[in-house]
């Protein structure tokens, strides 16, 4: 049974690890935000979020997806994003996980669960909500970390084409 991690890239962090049980829907292992205040914070708090899924899932294949940025709003941004995606490299290698990464582009996602390339954060959210059968949350959550489901999500369903 594989598990999939989605990665927001971005000083606040999404996250989301999925694991895949057969053919039908996937269960929803974690799901947060990391709220981090520069470079090595955020390379800390990933690394942590890795060690438990490697402890949790000693025997299974991980597989790690992020949303690859294909414009940005300008250079400091761009440097960053660069930089977070090397750091999630790096990490992804030393934990032993799939390699490679699973790079999902913003359009693609937004298109698998909002319906559209152009979709809102919060059309992909009700899209991910469904396809996952989750319980709409009582608050409005961190749209971070439904990304992150959404970019898990999004990886289940390009493996299993």
């Amino acid at each position: 049974m594989p598990v999939y991690i989605g990665i927001d890239l971005g000083k606040n962090c999404g996250y989301a690890v999925l694991e895949t049980r057969g053919p039908g829907k996937p269960l929803v292992l974690k799901n947060g935000v990391l709220k981090t205040s520069g470079n090595y914070d955020w390379f800390v708090k990933v690394n942590a979020i890795l060690d438990e899924v490697k402890k949790q899932c000693k025997s299974q294949k991980v597989y790690v997806a992020y949303e690859e940025v294909t414009f940005s709003k300008g250079m400091a941004s761009a440097r960053a994003y660069g930089g977070y995606r090397a750091m999630l490299e790096v990490l992804v290698k030393q934990h032993g996980f799939e390699w490679p990464l699973i790079p999902l582009s913003t359009f693609e996602v937004k298109k698998r669960f909002g319906g559209a390339s152009f979709a809102t954060k919060e059309e992909v959210m009700e899209g991910v909500f469904v396809y996952l059968c989750l319980p709409r949350p009582s608050k409005k959550p961190d749209l971070n970390s439904t990304d992150a489901l959404a970019i898990a999500a999004a990886a289940i369903k390009e493996k299993r084409k």
